[in-house]
């Protein structure tokens, strides 16, 4: 009596080549009756010779084409049938796979589950319940987390829009204000240089200078504009002409000249303001 051993199988050699897809997702149109028609085409009836007329290499010739085209659509369509059998069975069985599971979610507990789970201890339950709890309530914070952050991401796009349609609203009151022609370039450079045309008037009255009664109609008559150091100053109290007085003797006359003048423009700036809340727009 021979021992039992397993038959011995020689291992084999190389790897295998990656079998061809000859039906692929991006070619539906192969393995139709047209494509095989379109691949072994027929001779037109003009070119078909009678086979008494063509010697025995053309007769073998034209007997191997034949063989060829008959070849070619038979595995053709032997293999797109093959290949549509296995994607059926495949289906299938998916499809089965797919109810089976749903079935058994679905199902109710087993009787006699059911009945020793009640007198169960609470030390022998198992301890993936309060695994589940703890991942619950993970869950809901997050959850609460990502509302939260929304909210604000909400909020931060209102004021964002809010702060883009007023800035948008200022434009607009603003633009009457605008330099958009020659002739208000001019009137304006009158204004700020007061040039005088020679041949009307002789004189000139030189308004845009500071002199003692008037601070000039000239914007360059008010200095450098306020920096860093100057704002930081005026938020803590003191402003840049109280500085510069006292830190120049000479200009302190001019600055109470125009004390009358800064409190009244401020009165008129809070004035504006009480009317741009009350109205709901910029004036």
């Amino acid at each position: 009596m021979e021992a039992p051993y397993m038959p011995y199988v020689p291992p084999q050699k190389g790897t295998l080549p990656v079998p061809r897809e000859l039906f692929p997702l991006n070619r539906p149109d192969k393995g139709n009756q047209r494509y095989i028609e379109n691949v072994a085409k027929e001779r037109l009836p003009a070119n078909v010779r009678p086979l008494e007329s063509l010697t025995e290499v053309g007769r073998h010739k034209a007997k191997m084409a034949e063989i060829r085209k008959a070849q070619f659509k038979e595995g053709v369509t032997g293999l797109h049938k093959r290949k549509q059998a296995e994607i059926a069975s495949i289906n299938a069985k998916s499809t089965a796979k797919i109810l089976q599971r749903d079935t058994l979610l679905k199902q109710s507990e087993r009787e006699d589950a059911r009945l020793m789970n009640v007198s169960i201890p609470a030390l022998l339950q198992p301890e993936s319940q309060p695994s589940i709890d703890a991942l619950k309530e993970q869950v809901a914070l997050a959850r609460q987390m990502h509302e939260r952050k929304m909210a604000n991401v909400s909020k931060h796009q209102a004021a964002k829009k809010n702060n883009k349609m007023d800035a948008l609203h200022t434009l607009y009151m603003n633009a009457r204000h605008f330099i958009t022609s020659e002739e208000q370039l001019r009137e304006k450079i009158h204004e700020q240089f007061d040039v005088s045309d020679a041949q009307n008037s002789d004189t000139t009255s030189h308004a845009q200078f500071r002199t003692l009664e008037s601070s000039g109609s000239s914007l360059w008559n008010f200095g450098a504009p306020d920096g860093i150091r100057d704002m930081v100053a005026s938020a803590s109290g003191r402003n840049r002409d109280a500085s510069l007085a006292a830190a120049n003797p000479a200009m302190r006359y001019m600055a109470n000249l125009n004390v009358g003048a800064a409190t009244m423009m401020k009165d008129q700036a809070r004035m504006k303001k009480i009317a741009e809340k009350l109205s709901g727009g910029k004036i």
